[in-house]
């Protein structure tokens, strides 16, 4: 028996979760003083009407204690444990987990207890987990499930872009000209991820450009598209996510999505609006 693990930076879907029995631990977010454990006491709408007004958001890990009583359980039921996190280039909770996660597995020496740093986040963690779920439930051993997945951190794909850098900025991700350019200007900023971490891509003016732009990349650095499934995540702007769906669908022949909208700690360190396309290379 096998068990998989996430976290909540995978923004993944509902339904996907509970069709796997994926278990899905919690940021902390941090709210007026208060803390909340993301997608249970607080959720994205809740993030993104608070940055409107104003207000300081902040995350931070997985708790420790929450690491173990999870992986604990499982290994003493008899499962062994594979726990996906968000990159560890983003976040210290890959890294508390795999040092968990070896505590776990020398208690309980009948089962393997094992992780894998996805390099990735949002959607692009989500279908790294996915697929290992989909393998578990065909019957995969871990040994294979592990190697496959590993393979696809190193293709999977973040292409995005937001409408305020100043979060990031924030967080010590891009210089203050740079901020100030995309806000005041209203230059789109393209981002995407690399080894991990996020980095500038270039600058497009306007939401038609930036979204052929966003539809020129994918299909530069796509393969097999038609027969991918591509994932799109949003900061509370569910009809830009809808118009990249239809011009991939339109331009590449895309046919499978997953559309969801981003969770509490991407929303933090993002802020309102913007759009991602998470697909293998």
């Amino acid at each position: 028996m096998i068990k998989i693990l996430t976290d909540s930076a995978s923004d993944l879907p509902e339904k996907i979760i509970k069709r796997y029995k994926i278990d899905v631990l919690p940021f902390v977010i941090n709210l007026n003083g208060r803390e909340y454990r993301d997608g249970i006491d607080i959720n994205s709408k809740d993030i993104f009407q608070a940055i409107r007004e104003g207000k300081e958001v902040f995350t931070s890990q997985v708790p420790q204690n929450i690491l173990y009583q999870r992986l604990e359980t499982y290994a003493s039921q008899g499962f062994d444990c594979l726990y996906i996190g968000f990159s560890s280039k983003l976040s210290g909770t890959y890294q508390t987990a795999r040092m968990i996660a070896k505590e776990v597995d020398e208690k309980f020496p009948e089962v393997n207890v094992a992780t894998v740093d996805s390099l990735a986040g949002s959607l692009a963690q989500g279908m790294i987990v996915e697929r290992a779920a989909i393998m578990k439930e065909n019957g995969a051993s871990l040994h294979n499930i592990i190697q496959k997945i590993q393979q696809q951190t190193k293709k999977v794909e973040h292409i995005f872009s937001i409408d305020d850098l100043k979060h990031l900025y924030r967080g010590g991700r891009i210089r203050l000209s740079s901020a100030w350019l995309g806000s005041v200007l209203k230059i789109k900023p393209v981002l995407h991820v690399t080894d991990g971490k996020i980095e500038p891509l270039e600058k497009q003016r306007g939401n038609k450009r930036l979204l052929r732009r966003i539809v020129d990349i994918v299909d530069e650095r796509g393969d097999n598209l038609s027969h991918q499934t591509i994932g799109i995540a949003h900061a509370d702007d569910e009809n830009k996510a809808l118009q990249l769906r239809n011009m991939l669908m339109e331009r590449l022949n895309c046919k499978q999505f997953v559309i969801n909208q981003i969770g509490c700690v991407l929303s933090a360190h993002l802020g309102v609006g913007g759009v991602g396309v998470f697909f293998n290379a």
